[in-house]
């Protein structure tokens, strides 16, 4: 009695604020003083538990007088000058819908079958396992070109410097783009990052991608690639939950999320593309011998669409994006 009575009368005798901090011991739920933690206007708990051999620090907030708490656990880091930090993860409560804004593709064929794509929707790209080819990041160009759109570009499979890479090796093959416009073009509109999928876990890999929407500035895209190995080392229940309450939080921010991994299963599959607006899958078929890609376009309300992958990126749709790429870059007149 005279502990409790002491610590409720402190922050009258100095007019301030009482902080008391104590040592759970291992394994224990409380500290056992009963009727001590009522007088408590707040109290915090800070644990940690082990995933894939990785530490993972959490947050759990007991109570708050007054406030109607809707989160009650919270990871947190302990970052190099900055201390404790919070992950607070995005909370939505109704899902938005799709703004009404248009995003159009000057790539012929893709206006065509696609027509135009709406800020907020979710996009879909999936590939086999064994034939992974970047050709379908021609589409994205074009669509960060005739928008003029920032795009970030998250890897969980590759580092900055590979993306970078293959970006360059795919998009130099533009007719007569020299290489220094290709890196131009890239540090103009690319914004590439990575995370490691096994360091982190999800509600901070949501955490990490809300900051750097926040830096990158003006990103209208955000590419997720290489889905499937966030998925393999994320707890499903957790991951599908996150994922989708991730982009749903897109969608109200008015960006266009793209999702692009290779295919593990149906189910995985399935799952991705009922999340999905647009799906964009490439299929292989062989003729003649030959392993020919084709691409399986289906849009929300609207008939799939199947074609053969080349069909998109034969040379008036390649000129076009080139002419377009040097007016982004102010190299019109020196291309003539």
């Amino acid at each position: 009695a005279f502990l409790r009575n002491f610590l409720y009368n402190v922050p009258r005798m100095i007019k301030g604020l009482l902080v008391t901090v104590a040592e759970l011991p291992l394994g224990a739920k409380g500290l056992g003083l009963g009727p001590i933690e009522f007088i408590a206007d707040a109290i915090f708990v800070l644990k940690y538990r082990y995933r894939l051999g990785m530490l993972i620090r959490e947050l759990e907030i007991r109570k708050v007088r007054e406030s109607a708490l809707s989160i009650t656990k919270v990871p947190f880091t302990i970052a190099d000058n900055e201390g404790l930090k919070i992950l607070v993860p995005p909370r939505i409560e109704r899902i938005q819908v799709a703004t009404r804004d248009k995003l159009y593709f000057t790539c012929r064929m893709l206006a065509d079958h696609l027509g135009s794509i709406n800020r907020g929707e979710v996009v879909y790209i999936a590939y086999p396992l064994d034939a992974r080819i970047p050709h379908v990041m021609i589409p994205v160009l074009d669509l960060v070109l005739t928008n003029n759109l920032k795009l970030l570009f998250v890897s969980f499979k590759y580092s900055a410097e590979e993306a970078k890479n293959i970006f360059f090796n795919l998009y130099s093959k533009l007719p007569t783009l020299t290489p220094k416009d290709t890196i131009d073009l890239l540090d103009k509109y690319f914004f590439l990052e990575s995370l490691n999928p096994v360091g982190l876990d999800m509600i901070e890999i949501t955490s990490h991608i809300k900051s750097l929407l926040g830096r990158g500035g003006a990103i209208g895209i955000l590419g997720l690639h290489g889905i499937e190995g966030l998925e393999e080392t994320q707890e499903p229940r957790e991951y599908w939950a996150m994922l989708t309450n991730m982009l749903y939080y897109l969608k109200s921010q008015g960006l266009i999320t793209i999702i692009q991994g290779s295919i593990t299963s149906k189910t995985s599959y399935n799952k991705y593309a009922s999340l999905a607006d647009i799906v964009a899958k490439i299929e292989y078929r062989f003729e003649e011998g030959d392993a020919t890609p084709y691409l399986y376009i289906w849009r929300r309300g609207f008939k799939p669409v199947v074609n053969r992958l080349e069909e998109y990126f034969k040379h008036p749709c390649l000129t076009d994006l080139h002419t377009l790429a040097l007016e982004k870059l102010g190299r019109v007149e020196e291309s003539e």
